[in-house]
């Protein structure tokens, strides 16, 4: 019981010390996450968006792309009325036939996000506010139909 009562004091004296350290982080940079991210499948490449995460599916059908990006931004010179390139879809058959253009909303602002045949894809506020802070994320999560 007494080795018991030690360890919980040292536990929490080190929980403690990682606590209130000014060293410690518990997120990561956006360098870091940026440099981890899989840029086989979608370029960011002329872009002012970093890529943060990627994935794309076809449904059963073969016929509807489901596609989650995670960008962040971190220029304070953003013109959220004007529409704004992210990057590009690599793999030729998750490109559309023809231009689509999808509304998302994400809690109370909605985006348009463009994606061209080409498998281009771009996005515009718009309504509402734009992302604050020195970096602006952006989770996208959108349903698009490929012919």
């Amino acid at each position: 019981m007494k080795a018991l009562h030690t360890f919980s004091i040292a536990f929490l004296l080190s929980a403690l010390v990682d606590l209130s350290s000014p060293l410690s982080s518990y997120g990561q940079d956006i360098p870091t996450l940026v440099a981890k991210a899989d840029t086989s499948r979608f370029s960011v490449q002329h872009s002012e968006w970093s890529l943060l995460n990627f994935y794309q599916a076809i449904d059963s059908s073969g016929t509807t792309v489901s596609m989650e990006i995670i960008v962040a931004n971190t220029s304070k010179k953003t013109d959220w009325t004007a529409e704004q390139y992210l990057g590009r879809i690599k793999d030729a058959p998750f490109h559309p036939k023809r231009h689509q253009e999808i509304e998302y909303k994400l809690l109370h602002d909605l985006y348009t996000i463009r994606i061209e045949h080409s498998g281009k894809c771009y996005l515009m506020l718009k309504k509402g506010s734009p992302v604050s802070g020195d970096v602006q994320i952006l989770p996208l999560f959108v349903r698009y139909r490929i012919n």
